[in-house]
């Protein structure tokens, strides 16, 4: 089983405070997990504190190279 966390952080949301946005995607990443309950396969957006999305976390799922915008 292959776990993905990849996300961009070449955009507005990373500019002014660079690792606390990075903390806030973590922590945010953090609780998608949390929320999966134990599933064996997790495939989520990740979003920056604008609402763009910046990224995606999967686990257990094939393909995980599907542009963000077909999530």
């Amino acid at each position: 089983m292959n776990v993905n966390i990849n996300f961009d952080t070449d955009n507005a949301a990373f500019e002014d405070n660079f690792l606390m946005e990075v903390t806030r995607v973590t922590r945010s990443i953090k609780e998608a997990l949390l929320d999966s309950q134990n599933t064996d396969a997790i495939r989520k957006p990740i979003m920056d504190v604008n609402g763009n999305r910046i990224g995606v976390i999967s686990i257990g799922v094939e393909n995980i190279d599907v542009p963000l915008n077909q999530l």
